[in-house]
Parts: C-alpha cells; sequence; structure tokens
C-alpha cells in the first residue's frame, strides 16, 4: 500500500474545496472596478473585497449559471477590504 504524498493530498483537498463553493462564485463589475465575490445568504447578499465595487452603489453581477443581474452595494469597509 502507497502513502499519498502530502502535495497529493493537498491538491485533492483543494479540489474538493472548490468543487463545494464553485456554485456560490461570481464575477462583480462595476465601471472600471472588477473582481469575485461568493454568494453569503439565501436572500442572495454577496461578499466581495472593497476594490471590486470601489465607492459605487450599484454592480452588475454575473452568476455561475452566466445570467447577469444588478445589485445593490449595501456596505463597504476599506479596513477589512470588505463589501456586501
Amino acid at each position: 500500500m502507497t502513502t499519498p504524498s502530502a502535495f497529493s493530498l493537498l491538491s485533492n483537498s483543494l479540489a474538493d474545496a472548490v468543487a463545494a463553493v464553485d456554485s456560490s462564485l461570481v464575477r462583480v463589475r462595476t465601471g472600471r472596478h472588477l473582481g469575485s465575490g461568493i454568494v453569503w445568504s439565501a436572500e442572495g447578499h454577496l461578499v466581495t473585497v472593497a476594490g471590486a465595487v470601489g465607492r459605487a452603489a450599484t454592480a452588475s453581477v454575473t452568476l455561475p449559471s452566466g445570467a447577469e443581474v444588478e445589485a445593490t452595494v449595501l456596505g463597504v469597509d476599506p479596513g477589512l477590504d470588505l463589501a456586501v
């Protein structure tokens, strides 16, 4: 019996983690700002980095299905580099 290498274990763990969140990943775009985010709640709240939205009040969000929707920026905390 062969013991898996640390690299193999890490690769498998990373692949499992990506598969688990893949359906929650979104693209966030406002003017010249672009970033990624995750769907945080069943109500559709998204979390992204503050730089993805800048000072915008709305953002264009591309869902995993490819559908594009408009989102309202509820708040930005530059100190924590988070936006909802």
